[in-house]
């Protein structure tokens, strides 16, 4: 799915973000709750059946919105 992949790269690039700020200024709960939600969104993605459509179409607008949100420079 699209919008779980953009969202598991949004997350990666929030990462890379952090984690090349200074260590005095690193925000290390920002830190692991983007890894966290990054897992979880993987997670998820492996979880889906292919064959349930409607939980697909839930996801995907799940998701869709989040990416939206993140990319809109929001936290989600």
């Amino acid at each position: 799915m699209e919008a779980i992949l953009g969202v598991v790269g949004a997350y990666t690039e929030l990462i890379a973000e952090e984690e090349n700020r200074p260590e005095t200024v690193r925000d290390e709960q920002k830190l692991t709750e983007y890894r966290r939600r990054r897992t979880a969104s993987q997670r998820e993605r492996e979880a889906l059946d292919p064959t349930d459509s409607k939980g697909i179409a839930r996801v995907r607008a799940q998701y869709a919105e989040q990416l939206h949100i993140l990319r809109r420079g929001g936290r989600v």
